[in-house]
């Protein structure tokens, strides 16, 4: 049996492993375009901030790969011949395949603003985003970081790390407004301009202006606000790369279609991670993170491998660092469009589906945050003293496996205030802020 997977990240990576521990015999290619070698793609900010070296990224030993038997290919997949069972690659290669993997990710996105790819426009998911940010470090005066997410505020982060003046431009009301609540941000914000950045809120960017070199000098936004930089971080989300799967006649919408073994249309072809879309009862689901992207990548393997596979990415997680600055989200939030499985909801708001949306569901919140501090809770739980649903933690550590559990346990809300110290691991020399939030 020869697997072929398209895609050497972290989906395309552990879907190989996957099936070289289901199949010993088989014969398994990995073909990659960026680097010869996978790697961390969640460490590129600390590439940049020279806090660790290109190969110090790499998760394996370059002896592992022989080691496991998965032959490494750095090529570019340019055709998929499905009715012949055969890729064509860049350099004119034919290769057969008997079952296939697409894990080709995802792309940043650009909204086609005049001067959005002059020298100095950089945006920061692969290795040669890197290289493109530090072919401007040397001249860097000033950086504009636009877009209100985790790349985003990592952006900002490297600029601060660099001593340089720099301005985020977020287009919404306050950051990261489809996660975080009003408050939270609020919380986020404080931290972001104590350290000096320039916090553009409600503003967009209408175009990015060449000086006399050619490379970019200023963003205009559309409210007329001129910003002087050297480099603009380009971090407004991302899109499935699904072009491969669309010339080979493969069903895509946000991404290429699969089902919940991660089937794609055609026949021995799967697809998973970030070019993935999972179709769903309640709304098809696009995961464009890390650990999603691990998780789908084992799936696909073992459901390559003959096994009966039912993808579900259980309770929800997600943890970030703004700027020092501590956040966990666990479970569902009500402003999240991740549908809840029905074996998570009480019996009373199944309502007969598989899986509802939280915007379907009698949700409430419970926000607390800690008196001088930068600590804050949010809980989202069914109303009438139902069950907790979703965790969203801010300033302080939290234990991501207790919060879990309690969602799982369906615990109410009064019980989790009452153990929340069994879910705190803030470092000893950190007060607990949140003792006394019981009688909140």
């Amino acid at each position: 049996m020869r697997y072929v997977v398209v895609g050497n990240g972290i989906t395309g990576v552990t879907a190989a492993q996957t099936l070289r521990e289901r199949d010993d015999a088989a014969e398994i290619i990995l073909i990659g375009e960026e680097t010869d070698y996978f790697y961390s793609r969640t460490a590129l900010m600390w590439i940049y901030m020279k806090q660790l070296g290109r190969r110090d990224v790499e998760p394996y030993e370059r002896w592992h790969w022989e080691q496991q038997r998965l032959e490494l290919v750095r090529d570019r997949v340019t055709a998929i011949d499905v009715s012949g069972r055969k890729l064509t690659l860049e350099r004119g290669k034919r290769l057969p395949y008997d079952r296939l993997l697409l894990a080709t990710g995802a792309q940043p996105n650009k909204f086609g603003w005049p001067g959005q790819d002059l020298d100095g426009i950089c945006t920061m998911v692969s290795m040669s985003d890197v290289d493109r940010l530090e072919a401007v470090r040397q001249r860097l005066q000033r950086a504009v970081v636009v877009g209100g997410g985790l790349i985003g505020i990592e952006l900002v982060e490297m600029m601060l790390h660099e001593h340089r003046p720099v301005t985020y431009l977020v287009r919404e009301p306050w950051y990261w407004n489809l996660v975080l609540s009003k408050e939270e941000a609020e919380i986020v914000h404080e931290q972001l301009r104590d350290a000096g950045v320039n916090l553009i809120l409600e503003d967009e960017t209408a175009e990015m202006v060449a000086g006399a070199d050619g490379r970019v000098r200023e963003l205009v936004t559309k409210k007329g606000q001129r910003l002087p930089c050297e480099l603009v971080g380009i971090a407004v989300g991302v899109h499935a790369n699904i072009e491969l799967a669309r010339q080979a006649g493969l069903k895509v919408g946000r991404g290429v279609v699969v089902d919940e073994a991660l089937r794609t249309s055609a026949p021995d072809i799967w697809a998973a991670g970030d070019c993935a879309e999972i179709v769903r009862p309640a709304r098809n689901a696009v995961e464009q993170l890390w650990y999603t992207g691990l998780l789908q990548g084992q799936a696909a393997g073992r459901a390559m491998a003959g096994d009966e596979v039912h993808y579900d990415r259980g309770v929800p997680y997600n943890s970030a660092q703004y700027l020092f600055l501590d956040y966990c989200a666990v479970g569902w939030m009500r402003n999240v469009p991740f549908d809840v499985p029905a074996a998570r909801l009480p019996a009373e708001h199944r309502d007969g589906s598989n899986r509802r949306l939280p915007a379907e569901l009698p949700l409430e919140e419970w926000f607390h945050r800690a008196p001088g501090a930068r600590d804050s809770i949010r809980i989202v739980h069914f109303a009438g003293g139902g069950p907790v649903l979703g965790f969203s933690m801010l300033g302080s550590r939290w234990r991501a496996a207790t919060l879990i559990r309690w969602i799982e346990e369906r615990r109410s809300l009064k019980w989790v205030l009452a153990h929340l110290a069994d879910a705190v691991f803030n470092e000893e020399f950190r007060k607990d802020r949140f003792a006394g939030v019981v009688h909140a």
